[in-house]
């Protein structure tokens, strides 16, 4: 196991983000360990992000890495012309209700995992607290306020 600033990361974990790179998986989630002192590998998606979704539970926290694929408008082209491109994007999924301690940890775990273990700065970051924030027309309105995104006409 590998152990970065007192969290350790499961060999799970480790696979899951390979498999993500090499695209064999669409994402994951990654949940604490109920001593709070690891991140295990919680569920993986192989095929939409729904299917991510509907494993989170309502009442504890998860870190989520995802590859989206998302659809912008070409500026330059004949309207409704799109492009598609893929973006992985990093979600902290903390819903009301989850006890201090956990929320504490669950704070404390992301900067490692995010700097440290995956080693990635995040084009796509969001945190997410109920299920219309998290669904795929949640994170296309919260995208669409960066300018940068803001012909973003679909995510999947």
């Amino acid at each position: 196991m590998t152990q970065i600033k007192g969290i350790e990361f499961s060999p799970e974990l480790e696979q899951a983000w390979k498999d993500l790179k090499a695209k064999k998986i669409k994402g994951f989630s990654m949940k604490l360990s109920d001593d709070l002192k690891s991140i295990e590998i919680d569920t993986i998606a192989k095929v939409s992000w729904k299917e991510l979704v509907s494993s989170l539970p309502e009442s504890d926290v998860r870190f989520i890495l995802y590859n989206f694929t998302y659809k912008r408008t070409i500026e330059y082209k004949v309207e409704n012309d799109c492009i598609t491109h893929e973006k992985w994007a990093f979600i902290k999924w903390l819903p009301s209700g989850v006890p201090v301690k956990r929320k504490m940890m669950f704070s404390m775990a992301s900067k490692p995992l995010n700097q440290e273990f995956f080693r990635t700065r995040f084009q796509w970051e969001f945190q997410c607290s109920n299920l219309d924030e998290i669904s795929a027309e949640g994170l296309l309105e919260e995208l669409k306020k960066n300018k940068k995104f803001e012909n973003t006409v679909e995510i999947c």
